[in-house]
């Protein structure tokens, strides 16, 4: 059975857990599903997954797709904020140097 690593994204598991899966012949769509479950790791997506359980392995493709594209947009706006934030350090610390400094520094 696959599980969820820890850290790793939900798009990694996913794509692993199928790659698996294709290597077994003639398994149930509930059984697909349910070892899918049993293998998140992360608590939001468990409750998602049993709220929104879905009925195929088409609809269970199609929510952890949803979920993977909602993981890439969160990263995004992170690396952005944290980006943004490192510029505003850098900004503040260099206007704060005294003015010998800074020409030092450039030097």
């Amino acid at each position: 059975m696959c599980k969820q690593e820890q850290g790793k994204t939900i798009r990694s598991y996913a794509k692993h857990f199928f790659d698996t899966r294709a290597t077994i012949p003639n398994v149930a769509d509930e059984d697909v599903i349910h070892y899918f479950q049993s293998g998140i790791t992360v608590q939001s997506l468990c409750r998602d997954f049993g709220r929104n359980r879905p009925k195929t392995v088409v609809q269970l493709r199609d929510m952890m797709q949803r979920w993977a594209d909602e993981e890439d947009q969160e990263r995004s706006r992170s690396r952005a904020v944290t980006t943004t934030t490192k510029r505003s350090v850098t900004t503040t610390v260099e206007a704060q140097q005294p003015t010998g400094s800074r020409a030092q520094a450039q030097a």
